[in-house]
């Protein structure tokens, strides 16, 4: 399980890692480059965690890099020999391949107790080896972490010591060194090793520098859409007996399609349509008695075949627009309006990891954003002031990057590919003025622009629905 994700990127590298797709893809294509990971413990999938996946599967996920080697030594170093002996020696028993063309070596927190010198000429030598073994390779060191931070430097203060003797080894052999006394993540209850959440932060911490250390040896972001299909849009209120019924139709083509018209859920539930395994837009409710989501397969009443998931609390709502996302299963979106919180329930080779990210205000309703050269990203709707927020999907934070004012205050806020102008398949902003039953449709995407975005200026207006319902949007896949 996962909690307290600190960015966008690893927000949504749980989906990817389990082998799901966004609609658009907020990660670069892979390049082929073969990656060799050497680390301590911390490369050792589910020490002192949860997880089954480490710091360097986000790494590789985010530079594109394909991870073929990970030898992981618990309790060793450079130095210390811990179960699998020093890395040095445990290289000589076990070379690297030849072929493969980047390889990072992280480790050095077991050496604390060793004399940096020590550190130094054990580093310099291990180098060696690695460019023996794989001469055409670009070596990465990340030096020794703080956990923390501060929860060992404090008590060994020449701890610190230990990362200007390594990188000056590192740079001495013409190698790449990241400073991992920079790195922040989370730890777990041991104070030493990453929560799941912490692994992610290495990960993307270690991907960022060397990104910006040697940006042509990484895949680019693309954030190429795959889908241009138009949103399907609709309405769901409450009829006789307290039965739910949707009423929804595509917009492709700039226009309203065939309705059509489903009884599924019940009175208290909230409504959303979300895709099927095959892409398809399907009702959709979350029932807060039951803290459980329900989607529909087939568009026929009763739904047919049911997903049933158990996730959240009651007062959360599904997230408006989420993919699909899992071959193995569906990853499910909620927010929290009552903390401004975002989760999300990924299918894993461990059982489902569970994401968690801060953003916007209680209150907000929660959407998923796709727009052509940028990728997917979170975003939230304002009723109050009916405003979008949307953060940047490559931001090491979550803070919002791009807000514009659409509507009226008291307007359902929903995002969409509409029909009416579905060039790129970007999407685009809309809001349901709930008394009069009546839509309007930005006709032109929100480009991410990290401050505010331009006013619309062509809008899309009619009348859908009766006063009083709940709007309803979801782009097919």
């Amino acid at each position: 399980m996962i909690v307290g994700v600190k960015t966008i990127a690893a927000f949504f590298a749980l989906v990817v890692l389990a082998g799901g797709q966004m609609r658009a893809d907020t990660f670069p294509d892979a390049r082929g480059l073969s990656v060799a990971i050497i680390g301590d413990s911390y490369t050792s999938a589910g020490w002192g965690t949860t997880t089954g996946r480490s710091w360097q599967h986000y790494t590789a996920l985010e530079l594109g890099w394909s991870l073929d080697v990970v030898r992981a030594h618990p309790g060793g170093g450079y130095v210390n020999s811990g179960g699998g002996g020093p890395y040095e020696a445990a290289l000589a028993a076990n070379p690297l391949p030849a072929t493969v063309q980047q390889v990072i070596v992280q480790g050095g927190f077991n050496d604390l107790a060793s004399e940096p010198a020590q550190v130094g000429a054990a580093v310099s030598r291990t180098l060696a080896l690695i460019h023996a073994q794989a001469p055409g390779a670009t070596v990465t060191v990340v030096g020794t972490f703080d956990p923390g931070p501060g929860n060992f430097s404090d008590r060994y203060p020449g701890m610190r010591a230990l990362g200007p003797a390594v990188q000056q080894a590192v740079e001495a052999a013409g190698d790449r060194y990241v400073d991992g006394f920079a790195v922040r993540f989370e730890v777990g209850p041991d104070r030493v090793h990453p929560t799941p959440a912490g692994h992610a932060q290495i990960g993307l911490a270690v991907a960022h520098a060397i990104r910006r250390a040697a940006p042509h040896t990484v895949g680019l972001r693309a954030g190429a859409l795959n889908s241009r299909r138009a949103a399907v849009i609709g309405v769901s209120r409450v009829g006789a007996f307290g039965v739910r019924w949707f009423y929804f139709a595509s917009t492709e083509g700039g226009r309203i399609g065939p309705v059509t018209r489903v009884a599924f859920g019940d009175a208290g539930d909230v409504p959303t349509l979300l895709p099927n395994a095959a892409g398809e837009c399907m009702p959709a409710v979350y029932r807060p008695s039951a803290g459980t989501a329900y989607i529909a397969s087939q568009p026929i009443d009763g739904g047919g075949h049911v997903e049933a998931i158990p996730f959240g609390e009651p007062g959360d709502r599904l997230v408006q627009n989420a993919p699909h996302a899992g071959p193995g299963g569906r990853s499910l979106f909620l927010h929290r309006p009552s903390w401004g919180m975002f989760f999300e329930r990924v299918p894993g080779p461990g059982g489902p990891d569970v994401g968690a990210l801060a953003f916007g205000d209680p209150g907000d309703r929660g959407v998923v954003y796709s727009v052509a050269g940028a990728g997917s990203t979170l975003g939230v709707h304002r009723p109050g002031n009916s405003t979008f927020y949307f953060a940047n999907p490559s931001s090491v934070s979550a803070a919002p990057a791009t807000w514009l004012s659409f509507g009226n205050p008291g307007d359902q806020g929903l995002v969409g590919a509409w029909g009416w102008s579905n060039v790129d398949g970007s999407d685009k902003v809309g809001v349901f003025r709930s008394r009069e039953a009546r839509w309007f449709l930005a006709d032109t995407p929100t480009r991410l622009t990290g401050g505010p975005a331009a006013p619309i200026t062509s809008v899309t207006s009619f009348h859908f629905g009766d006063p009083g319902d709940t709007a309803l949007a979801c782009d097919p896949e």
